[in-house]
Protein backbone atom coordinates (compact mmCIF):
# COMPACT_ATOMS: atom_id res chain seq x y z
CA UNK A 1 0.00 0.00 0.00
CA UNK A 2 3.04 2.50 0.76
CA UNK A 3 4.44 1.90 -2.55
CA UNK A 4 1.23 2.73 -4.40
CA UNK A 5 1.16 5.92 -2.41
CA UNK A 6 4.10 7.09 -3.43
CA UNK A 7 3.43 6.48 -7.20
CA UNK A 8 0.70 8.24 -7.05
CA UNK A 9 2.51 11.45 -5.60
CA UNK A 10 5.15 11.18 -8.70
CA UNK A 11 2.56 11.60 -11.38
CA UNK A 12 0.74 14.40 -9.54
CA UNK A 13 4.63 16.12 -9.86
CA UNK A 14 4.60 15.44 -13.17
CA UNK A 15 1.49 17.00 -14.18
CA UNK A 16 2.64 20.06 -12.32
CA UNK A 17 5.75 19.86 -14.17
CA UNK A 18 4.88 20.97 -17.61
CA UNK A 19 3.63 23.91 -17.46
CA UNK A 20 7.18 24.77 -16.34
CA UNK A 21 8.77 24.15 -19.74
CA UNK A 22 6.04 25.58 -21.97
CA UNK A 23 7.22 29.29 -20.02
CA UNK A 24 11.28 28.20 -21.69
CA UNK A 25 9.69 28.15 -24.67
CA UNK A 26 7.69 31.68 -24.33
CA UNK A 27 11.08 33.29 -23.27
CA UNK A 28 12.15 35.85 -25.76
CA UNK A 29 14.88 34.48 -27.73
Amino acid sequence: QQQQQQQQQQQQQQQQQPPPAAANVRKPG
